[in-house]
């Protein structure tokens, strides 16, 4: 308040000036010099961002209550969601308003306690304390496991606000690891390889190792061993893989495995991609691989005006896709190049002696 009042003043008393010292001395400048007064006071008041305290209730605290509703609060036996639901109740007497967080925040009453249960896959607070503050809190207490998406932005929201925060933890450092999140193109032409990024979540517990996997369709296709320390660690694993089999929509699941889990709900997480048929190209199959594909697919796109993707044989028997990228491919093997040759507008094959593999 006393800010507001020192810009007002000021805003006054430069007013005044002007029109006192600036202005010509014609009437009517009076209604003219409170305008601008106005005026100023509010682009002061815009600039230095004043708070401006929501009203209370009668009888109430300007306080806060937020409770983690994530699925993590699941894990071991439900023991952290209960101690969760004791520390809220035991709580509410001081911190009457109360605040659930997760994927999203929202208000809620005392009452749906009885029935609430940890259903969001994310734990994010900094919506919450924005929230809170924008409610009239000035103090927050935060229910929650501590698996926390969004730590340091909820740090800066509280700071911006001015809400003093406190965090009640509720579980133990229970082992656990948890799939975040998983990258792949939204759509992929058939027979392109794929490639991937899993970022993988580990906490609590000693030293130990993750089996991260990928399965197309409930089928694994990349299996990975990772070790991790102990304490939170996080991981972002990156990987190609050959074409998906399928077309059209193919769901893809990332898996982590840790013995001793005490929470397997976030163990997977899918994602969906759509494999689509692919326009006319040119396809270049070198089965005695030189030097040759290299400078001849740009020409044969150039001339033909068409895709070109090349493959180049390995002596396993797999081909190394070229030309679809500056990204390096992964391998595939000849039923892959098969689905490029069946279909090409031109196909041009380099070694193939008296019989085609």
């Amino acid at each position: 308040m006393l800010t507001a009042l020192l810009l007002a003043g000021a805003a006054l008393a430069f007013s005044v000036w002007i029109y006192r010292r600036r202005e010509l001395p014609l009437p009517g400048l009076w209604p003219l010099a409170l305008l601008r007064t106005g005026a100023l006071a509010l682009t002061l008041a815009l600039l230095v961002d004043l708070r401006v305290p929501a009203p209370v209730a009668p009888g109430g605290a300007r306080s806060a209550l937020l409770l983690d509703v994530s699925l993590s609060l699941a894990g071991d036996g439900g023991r952290p969601w209960r101690e969760a639901l004791d520390s809220v109740r035991a709580g509410l007497a001081a911190e009457p308003a109360l605040v659930l967080f997760g994927e999203r925040p929202r208000r809620a009453e005392p009452s749906v306690l009885d029935t609430l249960r940890p259903e969001d896959r994310a734990s994010r607070v900094a919506g919450a304390l924005a929230a809170a503050a924008e409610a009239g809190a000035e103090r927050a207490v935060v229910v929650s496991d501590g698996r926390l998406a969004d730590p340091a932005s909820a740090l800066a929201a509280a700071e911006r606000a001015g809400l003093a925060l406190r965090l009640v933890r509720v579980g133990g450092e229970a082992a656990n690891a948890a799939v975040e999140r998983v990258r792949v193109p939204t759509t992929l032409e058939r027979g392109d390889s794929l490639r991937f990024e899993l970022d993988v979540r580990a906490e609590g517990g000693a030293a130990d190792t993750l089996v991260l996997e990928l399965l197309e369709e409930g089928r694994t296709v990349w299996r990975e061993r990772r070790p991790v320390g102990a304490g939170s660690v996080r991981l972002t694993v990156a990987g190609a893989l050959p074409p998906p089999r399928a077309e059209g929509w193919v769901r893809y699941t990332a898996r982590v495995v840790r013995a001793g889990d005490a929470f397997a709900a976030d163990d997977a997480l899918d994602a969906l991609l759509e494999v689509a048929g692919r326009p006319p190209a040119v396809v270049f199959v070198s089965v005695a691989p030189d030097w040759e594909p290299r400078f001849l697919l740009p020409v044969l796109a150039q001339v033909t005006g068409l895709e070109a993707r090349g493959f180049v044989a390995l002596a396993d028997g797999r081909f190394v896709p070229t030309g679809g990228g500056s990204d390096p491919a992964a391998p595939v093997d000849s039923s892959a190049v098969r689905a490029w040759t069946d279909e090409a507008a031109l196909l041009v094959v380099q070694g193939a002696g008296e019989a085609l593999p």
